[in-house]
């Protein structure tokens, strides 16, 4: 099953004895979509991001993040972002330059 699997689901009988019918909502759960990410603010070692839903629909629920950068010189590196600090300062990057992504975990 996958997360475009969740709706409403309805089941109909119908025989000599007459009909009936039941419907269940299903709510797939699955990896959260990663967040958009927006840059507030930067200096020359932070960053302060801020996060949103990507799609406002999913509404499997999110522990965190994790930010994974690369500076410019150097090997990729892993910063964890708390779901609940939002906008987040991520520091100690000192590189002028350095891509980054990142995703959301959940329980």
């Amino acid at each position: 099953m996958i997360k475009e699997d969740s709706g409403t689901y309805t089941c109909m009988v119908n025989n000599k004895y007459g009909q009936d019918m039941v419907s269940h909502e299903l709510i797939v759960n699955g990896p959260p979509d990663p967040p958009e990410i927006q840059i507030t603010s930067q200096t020359t070692d932070t960053v302060t991001i801020k996060l949103r839903p990507r799609n406002p629909e999913d509404k499997t629920p999110v522990h965190g993040y994790k930010l994974h950068y690369k500076p410019e010189f150097g090997d990729w590196d892993t910063a964890q972002v708390i779901f609940l600090l939002n906008p987040s300062v991520i520091k100690s990057l000192y590189y002028t330059y350095f891509p980054f992504f990142i995703d959301s975990f959940w329980l």
